[in-house]
């Protein structure tokens, strides 16, 4: 699967895209903890899960042909 990077996690993870193999019936909380796992800097940051340019909660299915987005928090003016 396809997952995009932006603002301050770019730092943390060290890129802006990355292609990760996914698991099957995987769910938008298996990926904050595979993503915990591969990047233990993660711990603690707020970021949000965007799935096919959709939040998700944590209980969104992802399949393999997904976009992925991890947004960093962010806020309008």
């Amino acid at each position: 699967m396809k997952i995009l990077v932006f603002g301050q996690l770019t730092d943390i993870i060290g890129q802006h895209e990355y292609v990760m193999e996914s698991i099957d019936e995987m769910k938008v909380s298996s990926l904050r903890q595979q993503l915990l796992n591969n990047y233990p800097a993660l711990l603690g940051k707020k970021y949000l899960i965007a799935v096919n340019k959709k939040m998700a909660d944590d209980n969104a299915k992802i399949e393999a042909t997904d976009e992925i987005a991890l947004l960093p928090p962010f806020s309008g003016g």
